[in-house]
């Protein structure tokens, strides 16, 4: 099956970064928001650990935010994601769908690799 490039899609990405304390965290996941918002044809969140099956609370989740996206948004998304990562080098970006899988974004990417990666976010 093709995938849908109109069709909304909603992510959760996950931020990684070796060593960093929970303070840099906070501030690595507010600056990816700040760029995601600017994203025309997206809406980002934090989680808490009440949106996850089985946790208990309402503690936002660390380095964790859930996006929601026209698919035709994705190529930007991820460009936005790898010039982000690069940016902070020992930063990674994991980006999950609903359905489990999974995929991280390399530092540097080149068109192919945008493109590979958005054709497999967005396959059903």
């Amino acid at each position: 099956m093709l995938p849908v490039m109109g069709a909304d899609q909603d992510l959760v990405l996950e931020i990684i970064e070796q060593d960093a304390s929970p303070e840099e965290l906070d501030r690595a996941t507010r600056s990816l928001r700040r760029e995601l918002d600017g994203l025309e044809g997206t809406s980002t969140s934090t989680l808490s650990a009440r949106s996850i099956p089985g946790a208990k609370g309402d503690i936002d989740l660390l380095a964790t935010i859930a996006v929601s996206m026209a698919g035709s948004a994705m190529p930007a998304l991820i460009t936005i994601l790898g010039r982000w990562a690069q940016e902070r080098n020992r930063c990674m970006v994991r980006v999950t769908k609903p359905d489990g899988t999974s995929l991280e974004i390399p530092h540097q990417l080149d068109r192919e690799q945008i493109d590979s990666i958005v054709a497999s976010l967005l396959a059903e």
